[in-house]
């Protein structure tokens, strides 16, 4: 199993471990002289989590292209009806960046022709079916941010402009590029910005809405989508460098009985609080701590045929903390239905916890910012005796 301990949330800037301890001047040694005596052999304590409920999600779905082509999430884009995790509704926005250098020929050329070509890099729904599109130009520049699924294009959000539609069009969900011949009317328009060495600055990308008149999927547009311009016999791609998703998802999924629903993107997602109450867990050394998750992967294996639905890879443990922020504390990912969330550092969190001299409140699942899916997980809740969601303690006696 692969495990990361993460101290950093993009979101909210770092949060080491000094800040989840409210007392202890070297964190990594919470719980050293907790007693001066020790005695007996370790002691391993199941409890079943104290909560396991329901809770809410806003991920963030924007990103920028790095110079190592890394933190670019696809920009989803579709609609999709799911029989089990009910509807889901992207819109998708892009940005592009300069060339390093355009040559003369190019800029004081015509125009030939101006291709947008996405490249499809996450798929959620049906195969088979096109899936129909609005391009939209945006008027004005924006951020990728830390933008929210939730938030992008609602109501009061000011960061998104969007302008006139430029074309709507069908893009197959399998094909490995979707390309999209520009008008001519909207390639005159903006000749000046496509030729120009300030086409960055002067031309702000792109909206991509579902139109709801053909298909049943979601689509991410990744790395490699680019607006290709052919002018004066050259060709230059303009690459995509900012991404943004804004998703929204309807209460209609059909969760079965004794089950949790965890999305990525827009929620919802499970929230809990741990068992560490009884006399066996009062100031004792934690010598390991595990997080054991149970996942119930038979029933969103079989889905409709030509439907797919994407395993999700990787799962986050997060803290909400007293002072209003929220903590990366494990990053895991799900082998044989189960997730497992183990590391020194985590221990060391509940170790403090333990001695209440940490700011951690509750506990909830998240997801990687970078990977950016509607992905679903469906988890036991505390009504399976043998599925429980449980904490895996070794703790050592003391005199």
């Amino acid at each position: 199993m692969r495990m990361n301990v993460l101290r950093a949330f993009g979101w909210i800037g770092v949060v080491s471990l000094g800040l989840l301890t409210m007392a202890c001047e070297d964190p990594a040694n919470v719980g050293g002289g907790l007693v001066e005596e020790q005695a007996g052999a370790p002691v391993v304590i199941a409890k079943p989590l104290a909560t396991f409920a329901p809770d809410t999600l806003n991920d963030i779905t924007s990103g920028v292209l790095s110079s190592q082509n890394t933190g670019l999430p696809p920009a989803l884009a579709g609609k999709v009806v799911d029989d089990l995790f009910g509807t889901v509704e992207a819109t998708g926005y892009i940005d592009f960046s300069q060339v390093a250098s355009l040559s003369s020929d190019f800029t004081d050329g015509t125009i030939a022709e101006v291709v947008l070509a996405l490249v499809p890099k996450y798929l959620y729904g049906d195969t088979l079916t096109p899936v129909s599109l609005g391009l939209y130009d945006m008027s004005e520049d924006w951020v990728a941010g830390n933008q929210r699924a939730r938030d992008v294009g609602q109501p009061g959000d000011t960061a998104f402009v969007v302008g006139s539609e430029v074309l709507t069009f069908e893009g197959t969900p399998t094909d490995s590029v979707i390309s999209v011949p520009m008008p001519a009317a909207w390639i005159t328009a903006n000749a000046s910005k496509l030729q120009n060495e300030d086409f960055s600055t002067l031309f702000h990308g792109f909206q991509l809405r579902p139109t709801g008149a053909m298909g049943n999927a979601v689509i991410g547009m990744g790395v490699g989508t680019n607006l290709r311009v052919v002018a004066g016999g050259d060709t230059v791609r303009y690459f995509m460098s900012e991404s943004v998703s804004g998703i929204l998802y309807e209460d209609d999924a059909l969760i079965p009985a004794e089950r949790l629903h965890a999305r990525d993107g827009a929620g919802p997602t499970v929230g809990f609080t741990l068992n560490l109450d009884s006399d066996s867990l009062k100031r004792v050394p934690l010598n390991r701590f595990r997080l054991v998750l149970h996942v119930d992967t038979l029933t969103a294996a079989n889905p409709p045929a030509n439907f797919v639905r994407p395993p999700l890879t990787e799962v986050q443990l997060t803290a909400r903390l007293s002072n209003g922020l929220e903590a990366l504390l494990a990053t895991t990912t799900l082998e044989d239905g189960q997730l497992i969330f183990e590391s020194a550092n985590l221990r060391n969190d509940i170790q403090a916890l333990m001695l209440e001299e940490s700011l951690i409140e509750t506990f909830r699942l998240n997801f990687p910012r970078v990977n950016n899916t509607i992905g679903s997980l469906l988890l036991y809740d505390l009504q399976v005796s043998e599925k429980q969601p449980e904490a895996i303690l070794t703790v050592t006696p003391v005199n």
